[in-house]
């Protein structure tokens, strides 16, 4: 069913309910990990291919497959797919606490990541603690320690001769070659696309988005409600929340209600703010969905929006509000999404 179009040609604001439908689950589709896996990995005849990397194989060579993290069934289930009969064997688990660091414990094999980044940024070190990265070599710490502390003139000279010596270490395995197959600009991408064709002009603000979940969503609420109408604002990244005293949330439902209040009384807007794993916080929504009525609402209610906010209880008041988005666990993780919507 198409969406109903205003009289000046853009999207009607009766249909928002079915727009925001469409912009999450272009987002979801965009951050699919077996879809990613897919087409970045391929079995060719004389190797296996990485993005544009093809990596060779002999009859004797052996392939394994170790997936971590949320997405990891999605993952495994792909490349064992793709690789077929010549994969030896394959694993995936959901724990991606202290990984160990596959390059040290499998040269001189070669290593090679596909990853789904959950981080700003997208550093292959930072994401899931970057278990195929291999380490920074620790030489001349030593020395910079004994010269902060002023301790290197004093040293023996057998201890600084030692501490200068560069240590030669034979290469034992080749470079772990690893390659960001998903991230969260391209559900902002996905997102900007599908909201252009349903009709709204759209700018994607950051995909950068850091900083105090609650101040992040009064600055893009303001945002917003100054925007020339129609608009379709896009942020992507990952705020957080200082906890200063107990309470119920995430970090997107506060973003969320923190909108909520910069949009108090405006006409015809709404903001999203999502976890794209499903998962917001300690709670079982993935985040919320607030207008330029949610605070008038609350306070009818007998709720104080700013004072759970600063509680950090905003899981409540937004279920009190069916303000909620539940999608339950979405299998995979490209950090969290934030969609502004202002019709005319």
């Amino acid at each position: 069913m198409q969406s109903e179009m205003h009289v000046t040609g853009f999207p009607a604001y009766s249909d928002q309910r079915e727009h925001v439908g469409q912009l999450i689950g272009a987002a979801l589709q965009a951050a699919d990990p077996e879809a990613a896996v897919r087409r970045h990995l391929s079995l060719q005849p004389d190797g296996v291919r990485v993005g544009q990397r093809v990596f060779p194989l002999t009859l004797k060579s052996k392939l394994y497959v170790i997936a971590l993290g949320k997405a990891a069934p999605a993952m495994v289930r792909a490349a064992c797919d793709v690789l077929g009969a010549r994969l030896e064997a394959g694993i995936a688990t959901a724990l991606t606490s202290k990984p160990t660091r596959l390059p040290d414990r499998v040269q001189p094999e070669q290593v090679v990541g596909l990853l789904l980044s959950d981080v700003v940024g997208n550093d292959p070190a930072s994401i899931a603690s970057g278990p195929t990265v291999t380490r920074a070599s620790r030489h001349g710490t030593g020395r910079q320690m004994l010269e902060r502390y002023g301790c290197w003139d004093p040293a023996p000279q057998a201890v600084r001769q030692a501490l200068s010596r560069s240590i030669a270490r034979p290469r034992v395995s080749p470079s772990p070659h690893n390659l960001v197959i998903a991230r969260n600009e391209d559900m902002l991408h996905a997102v900007a696309h599908q909201a252009r064709a349903i009709g709204f002009p759209t700018k994607i603000l950051t995909a950068r988005m850091q900083g105090e979940a609650f101040t992040v969503g009064e600055r893009l609420g303001t945002h917003l409600a100054s925007a020339p109408r129609p608009i379709c604002l896009l942020a992507g990244g990952e705020t957080t929340v200082t906890i200063r005293q107990g309470g119920r949330g995430g970090r997107n439902q506060e973003l969320a209600l923190g909108s909520a209040l910069a949009l108090d009384g405006q006409p015809r807007c709404a903001l999203v703010a999502l976890a794209s794993d499903g998962i917001d916080g300690p709670t079982d929504a993935a985040g919320a969905w607030v207008d330029g009525e949610t605070v008038a609402r609350a306070r009818a209610l007998g709720l104080n929006p700013r004072e759970a906010a600063q509680a950090h209880d905003s899981y409540p008041l937004l279920d009190q509000l069916g303000a909620l988005l539940r999608t339950g666990p979405t299998g995979t993780n490209l950090t969290d999404l934030v969609i502004g919507l202002a019709y005319s």
